[in-house]
This record gives C-alpha cells, structure tokens and sequence, in this order.
C-alpha cells in the first residue's frame, strides 16, 4: 500500500444523524471515496457529506468489501468507511481493514457508542477517549465545528437528546475546560 494512503474508519453512531459527530462528517469530506454498507436514506444523506460514496451490496461479503477497500488504499490518498455504531467495537469489517492497512495511516474520529457515552460519564474512563462526545443533528454550520477532549473550547451542537425532551430542536452550548 501506498505510504501516502490515510484509512478513516468513521462510526456513525447507532442513530445517524442524531449521533454522527462532527469529526466524523470532516473526515467523510475529506475522503475521495467513501465506502459503507447503510440503509438508502442514510446513504443519500452521507452523500452531501461524501464526494465519492460507493455502498456495498448487501451480498457481498466482508473479505470482498475487505479487498476493494485495500485497492482503494493503494491508489494513496484518504480513503474512508462509514458503519454503523463505532468502527472498533461493532464493525468486524473495520477491525480487518486496521490490521491488514499496514503502511497506511489510520484514523478513527470521534464517534457515538453506548461504551463510548458510558466511558464519557466516568472521569477516569473519559480520559481514554480520543474525542468528545456530542450528538447533533445535521446541517447547521454551528454543528460542524472540530473538538478535542482536552481543548477548551465553545461548542455549539443541535442536541438530539433536548430535541426528545422538548419536542423540538434545541441549540445547547458546552464549555469543556482542559485538565
């Protein structure tokens, strides 16, 4: 595989859009071509995000996808995988892909799980997390805005948690102080 060949393997969460961060949808952009395997309405919204998307069919097997995707790898070039929950813990087919992208740069933005939000809760188990955790809902530019677990920063998000509790969209802000 090419040296200049970067993987990101980007979890969408188990509700996309509702908990698709907004690292995830950065890295999307970033890509020349995106692989997944989501339902059409997910697909066709990844697309405003994705300039080349190309959905697996559903018969195809993992050691196929596996293989197009290290094809793609070789070309060089960013080169992403979008699944459903986090990319680590419940994709089998992004597991493979990190242990044969040898020589390749591989990147996993932030991204929704239940052990993620559990480890988020915990102040020691957060410090293991690469990225903070905020469900939003798409498009808003005020959505789209880069963090770090250990930047200060302002964040503004559509929190889909007060959309369920209000019965609408609420524009919530977060100060995360670093430690």
């Amino acid at each position: 595989m090419k040296k200049n060949a970067t993987l990101f393997l980007c979890g969408l969460g188990s509700q996309p859009p509702e908990e698709t961060t907004c690292e995830v949808l950065q890295a999307l952009e970033a890509c020349r071509i995106v692989f997944t395997d989501v339902d059409a309405p997910t697909a066709s919204w990844l697309r405003t995000y994705a300039k080349n998307l190309a959905v697996f069919p559903s018969a195809e097997s993992d050691a196929a996808k596996v293989q197009r995707i290290v094809k793609e790898l070789a070309k060089g070039g960013a080169v992403g995988v979008a699944v459903w929950g986090h990319p680590l813990l419940t994709s089998p087919l992004c597991l493979e892909l990190k242990r044969r992208a040898k020589g390749v740069e591989v990147r996993v933005p932030g991204a929704v799980s239940p052990p993620g939000v559990a480890g988020a809760a915990a102040p020691c188990a957060s410090c293991l997390m690469d990225s903070v955790i905020i469900p939003i809902v798409h498009p808003l530019d005020e959505s789209r805005i880069a963090s770090s677990a250990f930047t200060a920063r302002r964040y503004f998000a559509l929190s889909s948690a007060s959309k369920k509790m209000t019965g609408g969209p609420c524009v919530a802000s977060f100060d995360f102080a670093t430690r």
